[in-house]
């Protein structure tokens, strides 16, 4: 998640002052869809750990423990992290 940070430092400093506040409210608009979308979506389309079909358990962090919030967390920040990359490259 620190690479949020950096990424929003980085195009802060690449756009003129007056857009400054756009981009930082961007990045986080592109950090909080993500969450959601990941929670929703993403992780139980992208884990499956009972070799059964793709897509059928793991939403909505149901049946979750300690170390299954931190591989979400993780994978989550990846996610965030690939749309502020594309979202970047947009800016002005």
């Amino acid at each position: 998640m620190w690479m949020q940070l950096g990424f929003t430092m980085l195009e802060m400093g690449s756009v003129r002052e007056k857009n400054v506040s756009n981009i930082a409210m961007k990045n986080m608009l592109d950090t909080c869809i993500s969450a959601i979308a990941y929670y929703l979506l993403g992780f139980g389309l992208q884990v499956e750990m009972n070799g059964g079909i793709i897509g059928t358990t793991h939403f909505l962090t149901i049946g979750f423990d300690s170390a299954r919030y931190l591989q979400w967390f993780f994978f989550f920040s990846q996610v965030s992290t690939s749309t502020t990359i594309v979202s970047g490259s947009l800016a002005e």
